[in-house]
């Protein structure tokens, strides 16, 4: 069957892109874009034939960042369907999260198995962060990376500095 592994709204909320994958046969993945007003697919056919593994917006909603199993990371033009960038990181693969900052100035991508990569969008800068992770996100005013693994999240900030580590069990505080 078909399945849904990630989601990301556009900035301005009209668009939901997923990536999907289907099983029939051997498993392909995609990248589909709907129009959430009505359901219409309004995405370029060429990210449905993409192996994508996950896919953020930029800020201002006219490209995506689309990474894959291989280890590309990819930025696309929405309207017209064409690739602008390219980024094949040294021993990189299996992506799984990705995300752009709120003001445009970096993208960051992790695999679960190495490290996370993030490039400085100004002059496309890589720089390494030696911890692997699941998940990510960027904080909303673009100061802080946020990686998580099993049982480990770290809060860095996005030039690469380690801030601190919180590790499971975490404490529940119950209100009554």
């Amino acid at each position: 069957g078909d399945a849904v592994h990630q989601l990301a709204y556009s900035p301005d909320g009209k668009y939901l892109a997923a990536v999907a994958s289907s099983y029939a046969g051997n498993v392909k993945t995609g990248i589909q874009i709907w129009d959430i007003s009505n359901g219409e697919d309004v995405g370029p056919p060429q990210l449905r034939a993409r192996d994508a593994t996950c896919v953020d917006w930029s800020p201002e909603g006219k490209s995506l960042v689309l990474c894959d199993r291989s280890g590309n990371v990819e930025i696309w033009d929405f309207a017209t369907g064409r690739r602008i960038r390219k980024f094949s990181p040294e021993d990189a693969k299996d992506f799984r999260g990705v995300a752009w900052s709120s003001d445009g100035k970096w993208i960051a991508a992790c695999q679960p198995a190495d490290s996370t990569h993030l490039w400085r969008a100004k002059d496309w800068q890589h720089r390494t962060v030696e911890t692997a992770a699941r998940q990510l996100a960027i904080s909303p005013d673009a100061k802080t990376l946020v990686l998580a693994q099993d049982q480990l999240v770290e809060v860095w900030n996005l030039g690469g500095e380690l801030r601190f580590k919180i590790e499971l069990p975490w404490k529940a505080e119950t209100r009554e």
